[in-house]
């Protein structure tokens, strides 16, 4: 039994200058940049945590090359910095 069907399915995550989107079959969610709470990349993932313990995770394999998960990762850093040095650096 599967307890949320969303969670095992395509998402589809967008970044604009107001915030994270996240698609899939079951709904959509928003989060404005200033509403990250932490960024995080390792070696195959980038994490974007929503809260403490919620995140959307982007697998390196949903990039086309390197160059992309690396662009998308410093995209994400930078809007947050931006939306953070607005908001008077609150973290």
């Amino acid at each position: 039994m599967v307890k949320n069907p969303g969670f095992f399915t395509e998402h589809v995550v967008k970044l604009d200058d107001k915030g994270v989107s996240e698609e899939t079959s079951m709904g959509s969610q928003f989060v404005r940049w200033d509403g990250i709470v932490k960024l995080r990349k390792s070696r195959e993932l980038i994490q974007i945590f929503i809260a403490s313990n919620m995140a959307h995770l982007i697998p390196r394999r949903a990039f086309p090359d390197d160059s992309a998960f690396e662009q998308f990762y410093q995209t994400c850093r930078e809007r947050m910095e931006a939306a953070r040095a607005l908001d008077g650096g609150k973290p």
